[in-house]
């Protein structure tokens, strides 16, 4: 950065902080409009997981798919929508533990 750099420098932590995610196998990142909001998608024990979280802290939501074709889709269809409520198409959310019809896929 150079003493006419205009750029915010929280957006260069927030890119340091995006890349560490990707090295932890997260992929599809994306950045909601408020710009403190990650999502991306994390290949989870048995199941493919839309995840959510402020720059610089936890996982806050979880929402699990059966395939990574099935979340990629939903993140897609989400992201158009620009990110309001919540994907369409998954079968468990964590933390909540809710479960859409059918429930867990492996129960």
């Amino acid at each position: 950065m150079t003493a006419n750099d205009n750029r915010d420098p929280r957006d260069f932590q927030k890119v340091a902080w995006l890349s560490d995610l990707d090295f932890s196998g997260y992929g599809d990142l994306n950045l909601k409009a408020d710009r403190e909001t990650w999502i991306g998608i994390l290949k989870a024990d048995f199941v493919w997981a839309i995840c959510s979280g402020q720059l610089g802290g936890e996982v806050s939501d979880r929402w699990c798919y059966p395939t990574y074709d099935k979340a990629a889709a939903a993140l897609v269809a989400w992201k158009a929508a620009d990110f309001t409520d919540e994907p369409r198409g998954w079968h468990l959310h964590r933390p909540s533990e809710r479960s859409r019809p059918g429930g867990h896929h492996l129960t």
